[in-house]
């Protein structure tokens, strides 16, 4: 008996399948680097963007400054085959929406303090490393970046 091969679009409906559940963000990352290994993937901009979102509904405290540090630190890695993935604008605005579901959840104004440090810092990466890609902050970069204010 034969199985289809996992690929980046089914690795996507079950990242994004997952949100919401209690530890999607851990179950996520887990997940994307098993498959990328045993299959040979390689993850693209929607992928991380369906990883970040994993962290952003999983309702994980430091779930924002996860988000934040898997924007800067994996995806601008060079990918087999091909140049640098970088952040499309749903990328930076999971991230952002991170950042509103943490400042619900802060305990003290210590945890606030990191939630509003990194929308600020995923802001200022929107733009100036996204301006370089062509991305430019939108409706929805303000009206989440309001969110956590």
């Amino acid at each position: 008996r034969r199985f289809l091969r996992p690929n980046v679009v089914s690795l996507n409906h079950v990242l994004r399948g997952s949100r919401g559940e209690p530890h999607a963000g851990p179950y996520g990352e887990d997940l994307v680097a098993r498959l990328a290994h045993a299959y040979d993937l390689t993850p693209n901009a929607p992928i991380f963007a369906a990883l970040l979102g994993c962290w952003e509904h999983g309702h994980t405290r430091g779930g924002a400054a996860q988000c934040f540090e898997i924007l800067t630190a994996v995806m601008p890695v060079d990918v087999a085959g091909g140049g640098p993935v970088e952040p499309h604008l749903p990328c930076y605005h999971a991230v952002l929406a991170a950042c509103v579901a943490g400042g619900r959840e802060c305990a003290d104004a210590d945890d606030r303090r990191v939630v509003l440090g990194v929308a600020r810092a995923t802001y200022e990466m929107l733009r100036t490393r996204g301006a370089d890609a062509g991305l430019a902050p939108d409706e929805h970069t303000y009206f989440r970046l309001l969110g956590v204010v």
